[in-house]
């Protein structure tokens, strides 16, 4: 066995290691992790077939040998070497949080290093060619697009079985109603809804009742609120010279955080307005980029009429 065989071998026997450690992680979360419910102090399962950590375990490892040659191969390994610790401290079953932040942040810092080495002109060498900036703006639209049907089926669905109660979606819907039909609103609810200053999410929102009076309209518009971000992150990234890959990389990163795709029912609270925050936000940044001053100014402002406290 030659020198560069050996290098061969090694690189496909730590990408197999590190693809099981991921296909141990997925596993986790749709068969073992337990979600805590504070308010009622519950435990509930989230089951799903044995074979979906095999998928995993197959789109991993393909996707790490996708699009390149050996020498960038042997610098993804380096890159993900931690996901096989990740997926090793999820092996026992614990009952302590702490093996899950230990993951959470072992495959944070593998995405780090691996989304840091492939930012600006280095990733040339490594383009997927079916990966225009074309492509990848679509992709980033599906994404989001995704992401919104997703958090309807959420909302609509623990709407059908009770399981959204009142809390924040209730109180935020009847403001809504009240702005949209009431001739008793005051000026003040147009500015201060849920005990916080929200002019624009009360303008939108209002509207939006106005037109449609039904409950899906909450769910429609909080999805869009959540997942419009996707696509913003993509631009964002263009913005700031990335790659196709890498900015199409970073937004999946954010459709898949838990704290976005938890979002959209927030323990019972289903929707708030500032679910729009982060997408202001980056539309700030995105026209900071572009050097267009009178539009960051305009979009700095609007973040200012979205919740005092985000």
């Amino acid at each position: 066995m030659t020198l560069s065989e050996g290098k061969k071998l090694g690189i496909i026997a730590l990408t197999g290691a590190e693809s099981a450690g991921l296909a141990i992680v997925f596993r986790y979360f749709f068969c073992r992790l337990r979600v805590f419910d504070p308010v009622y102090e519950t435990l509930y399962l989230r089951p799903a077939p044995f074979w979906i950590a095999g998928i995993f375990f197959a789109a991993a490892f393909f996707l790490f040998f996708a699009g390149c040659g050996w020498e960038e191969r042997s610098k993804r390994a380096v890159d993900y070497i931690s996901l096989i610790f990740a997926g090793i401290i999820l092996l026992p079953d614990l009952d302590s949080v702490l093996p899950l932040l230990i993951s959470f942040g072992l495959i944070a810092w593998g995405l780090f290093r691996h989304g840091y080495r492939l930012g600006g002109e280095e990733c040339n060498s490594t383009r997927l060619k079916f990966l225009t900036p074309q492509t990848g703006g679509l992709l980033a639209l599906l994404l989001g697009f995704a992401g919104v049907c997703f958090s309807y089926y959420l909302q609509k669905t623990a709407y059908n079985t009770l399981f959204l109660l009142f809390n924040d979606w209730g109180e935020y819907a009847t403001h809504y109603l009240r702005l949209a039909f009431s001739p008793e609103a005051t000026l003040r609810d147009w500015f201060v809804g849920g005990g916080h200053f929200n002019l624009l999410v009360n303008i939108i929102m209002a509207t939006a009742i106005k037109l449609f009076p039904v409950a899906e309209t909450i769910f429609f518009l909080n999805g869009v609120m959540i997942y419009s971000a996707i696509p913003l992150v993509y631009y964002y990234g263009r913005c700031r010279k990335l790659s196709v890959e890498t900015s199409l990389f970073f937004a999946a990163v954010f459709c898949f955080a838990p704290i976005v795709s938890n979002q959209s029912l927030s323990l019972f609270y289903g929707f708030h307005p500032v679910n729009l925050q982060p997408s202001l936000i980056l539309l700030f940044f995105i026209f900071k980029a572009r050097r267009n001053f009178v539009a960051t100014a305009v979009f700095m402002m609007l973040t200012l009429f979205v919740q005092e406290t985000a």
